[in-house]
């Protein structure tokens, strides 16, 4: 049964020739007809479902069938190929003979095409040169016209000045100025559209229309001189007292509101028009602001200018106006495109209260007076808006909605500095402590500092800042700097100060537990350097340049191997040389300057601004300094005076040999300068303040200095006493010697020479040529 099972077909129980035509039905015959054909996935495909010989076989059977196709393919078409093959020679022996008389035909054609193209181009030419003589010859036409034109516009005006002897005569003037207005813009258009169209090649036109223009804009001078002087005498007309005249008045007013608008003039007839009625009574309205209130300046704007005529006003002769006005009767005869009543009132009102009462839009503790300001400004807005027509609206919202845009950014900002003012006095009444581990990490040696920086960064974030508020938010940053720097060291120094006249004072919880000014005064003046550098602009600067040479050119900031940033060397550094790339308040502030206009001369502003808050810090900084300095001075001078006087008593009297060379205490009495020093120089370590050798030798000078000018004035007078004691004894003594006086001399001269050389070596102070009486 094996030996039958292993002579058994691949597929089943049929024959090797039915089992490989059944086997190559499987195969997809279809994939070589393809322009791309993979082999390799082709037998990868396959491999899983016939072994290898036999579909090398299938394959190769199939190559022969269709190899055997083609072979029988081209003996079948081969005597159809032969003869289409004759026929193609024999049409080109044919062809032959037509291809020269063809070629010369096209050599022809081209010639002709060439010399119709020239013959259509010097038509096209003589076309446009007709059209430009022909538009030159409009325009000659119309310039002689408007000259004609401008030289009688000259005479109507001339004629119109003559007297006034009726109704008719008074509006036949007005009504000249508006005509000589009317000719005077049509003379402008024509100039400006002629100008346009003359080309450079026409000298002379141009220069005859050049001559038009500036004739024609000296006579608008002229005239809008006549039309201003018009417009004053005419406002000062008293309309209340020729009531049989008010028609005709009103009338000539709208005559001469179009002549200005005509000339583009608007400005100079606003200018006129509040002169006469506006600012007279903004003077008189400014005088009733009562403090804060400004509810009867609107009050008195809204009566003399808003109050609505009555309907009768231009039709009934017998109606009184002693109540209406005069600005308002004028008003209703002028033209709204002028904007006498939203650039005459509106804007002025809105302008006046922006730069000069802005203290009405914040809320301040009268919240009574906030709320009647602004009932005041809405009322006044409201009548304003009801005396417009559609014409002039859109310019006066422009400018209201400027003013209720100032009026509730400056609400917001109130609302914001008091909410910010009392989150940073709690936050600082619980952060008088010493400095813990975590602070340590992020550079400030005092939790205090820590909320003020924290709570300047928040003023200026994104949730709180707004743009418009830049040079308020500044203000409001000085103001937080200047309460931390008025709440926290000076009380620290009075809290050590206490500390030290009474040995058994006990802080309360809003003073600074177990203040002592050597162990904490370094962590004070650490933060205080800490503070000035985020208020450096020049490294802000530095880091900014830094930072966009990084950006522009990465290739060079990058090495080759390890792709390290290789930043400016202008680049502010940390005092263990690395780049210091902490985002401070100057960088903030920095990025918000340069997205206001003229940047640099708004920084130099900002600079100034903060130098106040330098410098204040300073003097903090240099207080705290004076008082550690005072102190470890106080210990040194106690054992140095301590020392000297104990010099005598070592020498007087005892038989001593002389002295070889300096006592102990030159040493020992530096010791509170080198603790202070080792502690400072812990709370300087990795900030990003001024390096601690500068301040550490500016330290150190100046204890060696002061100690160098004690010792020098103990030993002297040490000296004195000593030589004051020998004289006594020489009287009472005759037997004494000088060996013993002389000893001590020498003993103060060694410790002077001893500290001098320990000055030097050790502290790095040179030449303090310290003198002793001899």
């Amino acid at each position: 049964m094996s030996m039958h099972h292993q002579s058994a077909p691949f597929l089943g129980g049929s024959t090797p020739s039915s089992s490989s035509s059944r086997v190559a039905d499987v195969i997809d015959m279809s994939a070589f007809e393809g322009k791309h054909f993979d082999a390799r996935d082709f037998v990868l495909r396959y491999r899983r479902r016939l072994p290898l010989p036999q579909l090398q076989k299938i394959l190769s059977e199939k190559t022969e069938n269709v190899k055997t196709e083609l072979v029988e393919l081209i003996n079948a078409k081969y005597p159809e190929f032969v003869a289409l093959s004759s026929k193609m020679n024999q049409l080109e022996q044919l062809t032959q003979p037509l291809l020269e008389p063809l070629k010369q035909n096209r050599h022809t054609c081209e010639t002709f095409a060439a010399k119709l193209d020239d013959v259509c181009s010097k038509a096209r030419e003589g076309i446009q040169q007709r059209k430009r003589i022909a538009e030159k010859k409009r325009i000659i036409l119309s310039l002689q016209e408007h000259m004609k034109l401008l030289a009688k516009t000259r005479q109507a005006l001339a004629t119109g000045d003559g007297e006034e002897k009726y109704m008719d005569d008074f509006l036949k003037r007005y009504g000249t100025l508006e005509f000589v207005a009317s000719r005077l813009r049509k003379i402008k258009l024509f100039v400006s559209l002629s100008l346009e169209s003359v080309k450079s090649g026409d000298g002379e036109l141009a220069k005859t229309i050049s001559l038009l223009k500036t004739d024609a804009e000296g006579f608008e001078a002229e005239t809008i001189e006549t039309l201003k002087s018009s417009l004053r005498s005419l406002l000062q007309l008293n309309v209340a007292d020729n009531q049989d005249r008010r028609s005709v008045i009103l009338l000539a007013f709208s005559h001469l509101s179009r002549a200005f608008l005509m000339l583009g003039s608007e400005a100079e007839f606003v200018d006129i028009f509040c002169e006469v009625f506006v600012d007279d009574v903004m003077i008189e309205a400014q005088s009733k602001i009562q403090g804060l209130s400004i509810k009867k300046f609107f009050a008195l704007l809204e009566e003399s200018l808003l109050a609505p005529p009555p309907p009768t006003t231009m039709t009934t002769a017998t109606t009184t106006a002693t109540a209406t006005p005069p600005c308002s009767i004028f008003l209703t005869a002028c033209d709204p495109a002028l904007g006498v009543l939203s650039n005459g009132i509106g804007k002025r009102v809105a302008q006046y209260l922006l730069k000069q009462r802005s203290s009405v839009f914040i809320p301040t503790g009268i919240l009574d007076v906030f709320a009647e300001n602004y009932t005041a400004y809405q009322s006044f807005a409201r009548a304003l808006d009801q005396a417009m027509q559609d014409e002039e609206r859109p310019s006066w919202t422009k400018e209201s909605e400027a003013l209720q845009r100032k009026w509730q950014i400056n609400v917001y900002f109130s609302i914001r500095e008091k909410e910010l003012t009392y989150q940073f006095s709690e936050s600082l009444g619980g952060a008088k402590k010493f400095t813990t581990n975590e602070q340590l990490k992020k550079g400030y040696r005092l939790p205090a500092t820590a909320v003020l920086v924290q709570h300047l960064l928040k003023v200026w974030g994104n949730r709180i800042y707004l743009d418009g508020l830049f040079a308020k938010f500044l203000t409001l940053t000085v103001k937080l700097m200047h309460s931390w720097v008025q709440e926290v060291p000076q009380h620290f120094l009075q809290t050590c100060q206490a500390a030290q006249a009474n040995p058994t004072f006990q802080a309360s919880a809003d003073n600074w537990a177990g203040a002592e000014i050597g162990k904490h005064g370094a962590l004070f003046i650490t933060d205080l350097s800490t503070i000035k550098c985020e208020l450096n602009f020049g490294d802000a600067v530095r880091r900014r340049q830094a930072l966009q040479q990084q950006q522009q050119s990465p290739a060079k900031q990058h090495t080759s191997t390890t792709g390290d940033v290789d930043m400016s060397t202008s680049s502010p550094r940390k005092n263990n040389g690395s780049i210091d790339q902490t985002r401070m308040l100057s960088d903030v502030l920095l990025d918000e300057i340069a997205k206001q206009g003229k940047a640099d001369s708004l920084l130099n502003l900002v600079d100034q601004v903060f130098e106040d808050s330098r410098s204040e810090l300073e003097a903090v900084s240099d207080r705290i300094t004076d008082a550690l300095l005072r102190r470890v001075q106080e210990q040194i001078s106690a054992e140095l005076v301590e020392g000297v006087k104990r010099i005598p008593s070592l020498y007087r009297m005892m038989n001593r040999p002389a002295p070889t060379s300096a006592l102990p205490y030159i040493e020992e009495m530096m010791r509170p300068l080198d603790s202070m020093l080792a502690e400072s120089k812990t709370a300087f370590d990795n900030t990003t303040s001024t390096s601690w050798s500068t301040i550490s030798a500016a330290w150190t000078t100046r204890v060696v200095q002061q100690t160098a000018l004690a010792l020098e004035t103990q030993a002297t007078s040490v000296v004195e006493q000593v030589e004051a004691s020998y004289r006594s004894l020489q009287r009472v003594m005759r037997g004494s010697s000088e060996d013993d006086q002389s000893k001590i001399l020498q003993q103060l001269q060694l410790d002077v020479a001893a500290f001098e050389a320990l000055a030097e070596s050790k502290y790095s102070v040179h030449n303090l040529q310290i003198s002793l009486k001899k």
